[in-house]
């Protein structure tokens, strides 16, 4: 009987070697720009052309090999490139028919597969072999299986992403991009887009897991989450290289077609959270990509036009428009329908308004018929809550600039369009003012579309980790500060956007308000778009009769609003005072509920507000400057004061964290800092006849009650701003006790064991506490002045004097870094929040450990009442279940 120890490990596998030689050729070639790789290249390519020809297909079962698998046993056997013959033990001959069964895979590959000795990078990039000691051979086996498939659709995307065409370069040379080019036709004409969406129609996440659990192929949550991620990832590629084909050559008929009709198939919403999926997304993307002819309004030459298969191919526009404007066959999802249909009208306008449209008239008047049925699909509304729901899509630039571009096209292309759906706006905002007086229940089916235009547009730009900065083509041509070109060019489509934003708070409706006041938050946070936001406010206020859209306006508001509460306030203490009216101490405290004098809608309005106060503030140091010294609207005084008044608490954490924009500036830090001392935010024993209450009583009566924590987070971000902007004040020793034991007693140590209805709050929660005890010790140097007996040392002292023994707030933040591991890793629950929450922890106890060791000598030397440990023998001593070491850098 063969012993497995006496079979030799196996260098190759046909179903994964390949594939990795191919993507490491692919890779250095296109990523890394290696150009002494490219003759690697051309030899994977030749000889792997079957692979790229017919992705994924595995080498079928054959019954000879079954046979000669089922006896190597007793019978040597020669396997691919080794000339040794060898004999297989049962239990591997055993578990490569389960393997050849379950894939559909040649016996002898799945052979090759379990003999393979490889080690596996599981994240493009990745610096260090990722092995797996502690698995069986079979789980491996699996393991390697996916991963080879992975990296042939990563191959595949990365050829066709490298090739020349009209959206995006990645500086390779023309010789190069030409051979990709080569390959990538060669594949298309072969049908790689139809062989990719027929694959993408087969692969089921569901079935496969169960078809592995089925196998019993599928071992710790671990294992199955790396076999899950390797499985979505090979989607997410195949998708995107259906996307990069559309994007930088386009599709041709037969393949755009199949990809609308794959289209209509799909719901839209596949991800847990209701929005679209990355790999619906990249499909989707790469249908309006194909759609796009906005380089007609270009002043590209013909030559570069023609390639675009929309124009090349004259048949493509009457087949294309047949199937978007057919209603015999219904979309699975309505909202991507509209969208498409939105695309295809904006596409037949570029071309009636271009000599390309010449021919096809009977299809260019129907232009504002597609529009229109574009809109019974609610796009506006798909787009910010399915698409641009998912988290990822702001991570892709080119899905980014398209959406922008779909958007300023439809709004230049289409104006009035724009103005029928503005003026139905304010036709449903009279009818339900008047029913609303007549207190007449208004239909909840009016169509929303301008609302949810400019929903769409505060979706879209209020979030830019590329730092793309889009919305600046809202406000017109942008010049360097104190510069001046009136000679400047001003295109069609900038002038278009311009205007849109002025007219849609034109006489704008109350219904209106406050998505239009979140449209110009959006809209005015870049440091450029901000001045222009600024003045525009600046100058309607200057209107006749004064407008609402402007900072006279906005501040008045707020300014009378706080004026009111103070004289309920005062009136309510009044009365309490009067005898046999004492407070009932006892009693529960209701949540603050909004002033008599002022309505749900109008406190949404202020929130409002403050947004877009906030965008401006945040993006210009000297517009903060501007708005805090103008003498008639004194924001932070006004802001401060709402504070300590009864209101909501979502209002409350706008004012919070509107004044974090305010408190960027040293200038104003102080006077920020002075509020909070004043006003008694910090401390937890409020005078029973005061109407406000501490930031840490809300938290607990009012917050924790409710599971959410707006209020806690934005008065979290305020202080770790005011420590960004300098070292706590002196003038305020008060403070530092309430300062940390808000911090850290009411906050950090029981945010672990509060409830919340978005688990990934408690992350945000645990990593702002981090980062201002990060921020205070940072700036921390142990003096002799700070052990003193009646000294009042900064916020650093107590927190190294915390850290460094066995305290409760030691143990947290070690709790924190092993529960993220955890979580990161076992529940596989990602986020910002997470990684940033772990991260700080890990820089938190560095600091302390590089600051230790001064502390320790003046501790020493001073004689101190309490004995401080190094911190590293507390780590020793209090690991939970001996997981830092996995965490804590050797």
């Amino acid at each position: 009987m063969v012993n497995i120890a006496e079979v030799p490990k196996m260098s190759y596998c046909r179903i994964w070697t390949p594939f990795k030689e191919l993507f490491e050729a692919v890779d250095n070639v296109v990523y890394k720009h290696d150009a002494f790789s490219i003759p690697d290249l051309e030899s994977c390519v030749r000889k792997h052309r079957s692979a790229l020809f017919s992705p994924l297909q595995n080498p079928g079962k054959d019954a000879s090999e079954r046979e000669r698998v089922r006896k190597a046993a007793h019978e040597s056997i020669i396997l691919a490139k080794s000339s040794v013959p060898v004999q297989l033990p049962e239990i591997l001959i055993e578990e490569a028919l389960i393997l050849s069964d379950m894939y559909n895979l040649s016996e002898i590959a799945a052979v090759e597969l379990l003999l393979l000795d490889a080690i596996i990078p599981f994240s493009l990039g990745e610096s260090e072999m990722v092995n797996f000691p502690n698995l069986p051979r079979g789980l491996v086996a699996v393991l390697l299986y996916y991963d080879g498939r992975r990296d042939l659709a990563r191959a595949l995307k990365a050829l066709v992403q490298g090739c020349q065409g009209r959206t995006w370069t990645l500086g390779l040379s023309a010789d190069l991009a030409a051979l990709l080019g080569s390959y990538v036709d060669e594949l298309v004409q072969e049908g790689l887009v139809s062989k990719i969406l027929k694959l993408l129609k087969e692969m089921d996440m569901e079935k496969e897991m169960g078809k592995l659990g089925e196998n019993r192929a599928l071992g710790d949550r671990r294992h199955r989450h790396q076999v899950m991620k390797m499985y979505q990832e090979t989607q997410l590629a195949l998708a995107q290289t259906i996307f990069c084909l559309a994007a930088q050559k386009g599709l041709s008929r037969s393949d755009l077609s199949r990809l609308l009709s794959h289209l209509s198939k799909q719901s839209g919403m596949r991800s847990p959270d209701a929005s679209m999926d990355e790999v619906l997304c990249a499909l989707f993307m790469a249908a309006l990509y194909s759609l796009d002819l906005s380089l007609l309004t270009t002043e590209l030459d013909d030559s570069t036009l023609v390639n675009i298969p929309l124009l090349a191919d004259k048949d493509m526009i009457g087949e294309i428009h047949d199937q978007l404007s057919s209603t015999t066959e219904a979309w699975e999802s309505e909202g991507l329908q509209g969208v498409i249909q939105l695309a295809w009208s904006i596409a037949l306008r570029h071309l009636s308004q271009s000599p390309f449209g010449q021919g096809y008239d009977g299809y260019l008047e129907e232009d504002e018929a597609i529009f229109s049925m574009a809109l019974d699909g609610r796009p506006f509304f798909f787009l910010s809550h399915c698409v641009l729901n998912n988290s990822e899509f702001y991570q892709e630039e080119f899905y980014v600039r398209r959406l922008h571009g779909l958007l300023a096209e439809f709004l230049c292309s289409m104006p009035l369009k724009v103005k029928e759906l503005r003026n139905r706006a304010d036709e449903i905002a009279r009818i339900e003012a008047a029913r609303a007086h007549d207190c007449t229940p208004s239909p909840l089916n009016h169509p929303r579309h301008f609302q949810e235009l400019m929903v769409l547009v505060v979706k879209l730009y209020s979030k830019d980790p590329l730092k793309l900065e889009l919305q600046e083509e809202y406000w017109g041509p942008m010049q360097p500060e104190g510069t001046c070109d009136r000679h400047q060019h001003v295109s069609s489509r900038q002038i278009a956007l311009v205007k849109f934003v002025r007219l849609a708070g034109d006489l704008v409706p109350p219904a209106l308000f406050v998505s239009y006041v979140d449209m110009l938050a959006s809209l005015a946070a870049s440091p450029k778009a901000a001045p222009k936001a600024f003045q525009l406010l600046k100058l309607n206020s200057f209107g006749q009769g004064g407008s609402k859209i402007s900072w006279d306006h906005f501040f008045w508001s707020l300014t009378q609003y706080y004026h009111s509460l103070r004289h309920e306030e005062s009136i309510g203490t009044m009365t309490a005072l009067v005898p046999g009216m004492g407070p009932r101490a006892a009693a529960p405290t209701p949540a603050p509920t909004p002033s008599k004098g002022i309505s749900p809608q109008e406190v949404a309005g202020l929130q409002a507000v403050l947004r877009l106060v906030t965008a401006i503030a945040g993006s210009s140091e000297s517009l903060r400057l501007a708005l805090y010294e103008h003498p008639s609207w004194a924001p932070v005084v006004v802001m401060m004061g709402l504070i300590t008044c009864p209101i909501p608490i979502a209002l409350k954490a706008e004012l919070l964290t509107c004044l974090q924009a305010f408190a960027a500036s040293p200038e104003i830090a102080p006077i920020i800092w002075q509020g909070i001392s004043g006003a008694g935010l910090l401390q937890e024993n409020i005078s029973a006849f005061s109407a406000s209450k501490g930031i840490a009583m809300e938290l607990e009566e009012i917050e924790t009650r409710g599971e959410e924590y707006p209020m806690t987070r934005a008065f979290l971000g305020l202080l770790s701003m005011l420590m960004e902007s300098g070292p706590l004040p002196t003038s305020f020793p008060a403070v530092i006790p309430p300062f940390l034991h808000f911090l850290i007693n009411s906050v950090f140590l029981k945010h672990q064991a509060r409830s919340y209805r978005n688990a990934m709050e408690k992350w945000e929660v645990g990593s702002l506490c981090l980062e201002i005890l990060e921020k205070s010790l940072s700036v921390y140097e142990a003096t002799k002045a700070d052990f003193a007996p009646l000294a009042a040392p900064p916020p650093g002292f107590h927190i190294l004097q915390l850290l460094l023994k066995d305290s409760q707030l030691l143990q947290m933040v070690v709790n924190v870094i092993c529960q993220g591991r955890e979580e990161y890793e076992q529940r596989h629950m990602k986020g910002n929040a997470i990684e940033k929450a772990m991260l700080l922890g890990l820089c938190l106890l560095s600091t302390a450990l590089e600051k230790q060791e001064a502390f320790l000598l003046l501790e020493r030397d001073n004689r101190c009442a309490f004995v401080a440990i190094p911190l590293q023998k507390l780590l020793i001593s209090i690991q939970p279940k001996a997981e830092l070491i996995y965490v804590l850098p050797k």
